[in-house]
């Protein structure tokens, strides 16, 4: 990874406004990473966005500002008590969304925003299930589980994980009432957080890269380098206003600037004058999520330049984060070839030495026959015509007369200045 690209917002990332300040300084007196605190708290924010209010349609269709988060780190550095964290600063109590569900099945997730309809309720349908909750947020302590569910292609999780993070459909109507679940298009606000280990990291992003997974996600490092042993005080709670939803689409305002610069960017992608990374492919769109959270954070609905520029930093680190973790897997993935190059090799070795042995030893009693049968001293070339072309490939003639010499098969006669001759001693074994 390039030491330039930053793994970590700066600490005066934090000093751009109250929120964030205190955001920075709750991270620290609790000891977690403020990116990791930060990063959960907007996964939070965004699942408390009612599904009216979406993102402008600079590109495609509009999409809800709805976020999914990862945060990274080896046991015990803190990924779940970053968003225990943000679930004590930020508790959002109302009704119609509900908070910290784990998540289970795809089917599970819409289950989650639905309920049974009632009697004599219009419409009413014995198994019949209507949408209750606006918004949901998940949660998942272990990331291993994603990896699981990117390994089956049958499951549907990744793909409702996907739909609801784009505002698509989903679910299914089918024939009976009671296995029919549907959602429609951007009719639920989403958050997720997802803790990671790093090797698990890189096996999700390897596995589910394909199909536009890992890139849907903001990533943080769940460890801090500027964690002091004697932080600042505890300061309270965050306090967010939930918008009303509407039956009529809300759009949150961004400043003219940033429509120019996403539409002109976009255009330039579209006529092949940038070529994008597989893992930055989400990344405009994430920055335009990020900035209508962080605009929520601090009760607003417009998005100016300075929290696009907010938002631009946290895409960024992310998408370092991303890549880092791209970049260890590759890594461990190439230690992993070579060891198993060398135990390769080093089994191949141990295959030639026991054929070469076993040839040998073949080659050995070839000649220790011989020996036997005339009964008069022959000289090493001669004994060596008694053996076969394939042990003489593998072994050669001073090994087989080792073997011959070791098992008493045959004894030597030096010879002076010349060499010595062999006579059999005792017999070899039959055939």
């Amino acid at each position: 990874m390039n030491s330039d690209r930053p793994l970590r917002l700066e600490s005066g990332f934090y000093e751009f406004s109250e929120s964030l300040r205190f955001i920075h300084d709750e991270a620290l007196y609790r000891m977690v990473a403020p990116d990791a605190l930060l990063f959960s708290i907007l996964a939070r924010v965004s699942a408390s966005i009612p599904p009216s209010w979406v993102l402008p349609a600079f590109v495609g269709n509009s999409t809800p500002p709805s976020l999914c988060v990862a945060v990274v780190g080896k046991a015990g550095t803190g990924k779940s008590a970053a968003n225990n964290t943000a679930r004590e600063l930020l508790n959002i109590s109302n009704p119609e969304y509900r908070f910290d569900f784990s998540l289970g099945t795809g089917q599970g997730l819409i289950e989650a925003y639905l309920r049974p309809t009632k009697k004599h309720e219009e419409g009413h349908e014995d198994g019949l299930k209507v949408q209750r909750f606006l918004g949901c947020h998940f949660e998942v302590d272990e990331g291993s589980s994603m990896v699981a569910l990117a390994n089956k292609k049958e499951d549907i999780t990744l793909d409702t994980i996907r739909s609801l993070w784009s505002g698509s459909p989903v679910g299914q109507t089918n024939a009976s009432t009671s296995t029919s679940r549907y959602l429609p298009a951007n009719s639920a606000a989403f958050g997720l957080v997802v803790g990671f280990q790093p090797e698990v990291a890189a096996t999700f992003v390897t596995v589910g890269a394909g199909l536009g997974t890992p890139q849907r996600f903001l990533w943080a490092n769940a460890v801090s380098p500027e964690q002091t042993d004697f932080p600042p005080e505890a300061r309270g709670q965050l306090r967010v206003e939930i918008l009303p939803h509407t039956q009529t689409r809300q759009v949150f305002a961004f400043d003219e600037s940033i429509a120019i610069e996403v539409r002109r960017r976009r255009a330039a992608v579209q006529r092949g004058e940038i070529e994008i990374n597989p893992l930055e492919a989400h990344d405009l769109l994430k920055r335009m999520k990020v900035a209508a959270c962080l605009a929520r954070l601090e009760g607003e609905i417009f998005i100016d330049p300075q929290r696009w520029l907010l938002a631009g930093m946290i895409t960024e680190v992310s998408t370092n984060v991303l890549h880092d973790i791209q970049e260890q897997g590759q890594r461990a993935e190439q230690a992993r070839r070579e060891e198993r190059s060398d135990h390769k090799a080093e089994s191949d070795r141990r295959v030639q030495e026991k054929t070469r042995e076993a040839c040998a030893k073949t080659g050995a009693l070839a000649m220790a026959r011989r020996l036997r049968k005339v009964m008069t001293p022959l000289a090493p070339a001669d004994l060596y015509s008694a053996t076969s072309p394939d042990d003489r490939k593998r072994a050669t003639r001073e090994e087989m007369i080792e073997v011959l010499l070791r098992e008493q098969w045959a004894e030597e006669i030096p010879r002076e200045n010349k060499p010595p001759l062999y006579k059999s001693k005792i017999a070899p074994p039959e055939k």
